[in-house]
């Protein structure tokens, strides 16, 4: 499973998608634990944006980094 998911990173098009499903899959953990937590969908809302842009940041890092620039 690493090797695939190696491989895929050193592919721009693959490496942005994935950043992209990974990031979404962060979101809606975020977004169902402020649900969860306080109740609140705006919460779940900014909750799952912050997780979506924090995770974003560093999976497209480490595709850089994978590619060395």
């Amino acid at each position: 499973m690493f090797v695939v998911l190696a491989v895929c990173l050193r592919y721009r098009a693959l490496a942005v998608a994935l950043c992209v499903c990974f990031s979404l899959f962060w979101e809606a953990i975020g977004y169902s634990l402020a649900l969860g937590l306080f109740s609140s969908t705006a919460a779940g809302v900014v909750v799952g944006i912050l997780a979506f842009l924090a995770s974003y940041g560093a999976h497209s890092s480490s595709a850089r980094w994978m590619r060395n620039d």
